[in-house]
């Protein structure tokens, strides 16, 4: 069952959020995962606010909890893969593991995967990225250019 005071702080937060009121939002959402701390979307929420406010580390580390307790949004794993291709986790990013249902996250995910392996030097690994995203349809100049850089 859920719990309500938990949930009311969260619909402040998400009001507040909505209002680009973050830190007050981060507030009411960090409120929620100490009097419910099973539920992932609070886990969500707050790493949004703390995404938008650039604390990405901290923001990096919510996400990975809300994945941990099980979230069903796309959106946690997608925000998790892109802070940590900007951070340059990439040996972290390359094994982060996607089920996600949302092609165009799943694009992303996958071209940042394909990027980092390509710092690694691992290319034949990010080449396979690269044709199975080819495969599911995905045609962009962005695919174009990383293959053509593997294949030089």
């Amino acid at each position: 069952m859920e719990n309500n005071e938990a949930l009311k702080f969260n619909k402040i937060g998400t009001e507040l959020m909505n209002e680009n009121k973050y830190e007050k939002a981060l507030e009411y959402f960090l409120k929620s995962i100490s009097i419910d701390p099973e539920n992932p979307v609070y886990y969500h929420n707050a790493g949004v606010c703390l995404m938008i406010e650039e604390e990405k580390e901290r923001a990096i580390s919510l996400f990975k909890e809300a994945i941990k307790k099980n979230i069903e949004i796309d959106e946690s794993t997608y925000y998790l893969s892109k802070l940590l291709y900007e951070t340059k986790n990439f040996e972290e990013l390359i094994n982060l593991r996607i089920n996600i249902k949302n092609s165009s996250y799943l694009y992303e995910i996958s071209v940042n995967k394909a990027k980092s392996l390509i710092t690694y030097g691992r290319v034949d690994e990010a080449l396979k990225i690269i044709n199975q995203l080819k495969m599911n349809g995905f045609a962009t100049q962005e695919l174009d250019l990383l293959y053509n850089m593997i294949k030089k």
